[in-house]
């Protein structure tokens, strides 16, 4: 699982993934976040994001 994760990293890095944000919520609004993650069940495209 290292290896597999490493070269994930590495992908990311070189710019050949991206990672799809459905959403970005502080900190404060933890609640929502969480709200909004499990409301949206499978139908969300991308995370839900908490940022300080």
């Amino acid at each position: 699982m290292r290896s597999d994760l490493t070269q994930v990293f590495e992908l990311l890095r070189e710019g050949w993934l991206t990672a799809q944000i459905a959403a970005r919520f502080p900190l404060a609004e933890v609640a929502e976040a969480m709200e909004r993650a499990e409301s949206s069940g499978r139908t969300a495209v991308g995370k839900i994001i908490r940022v300080p």
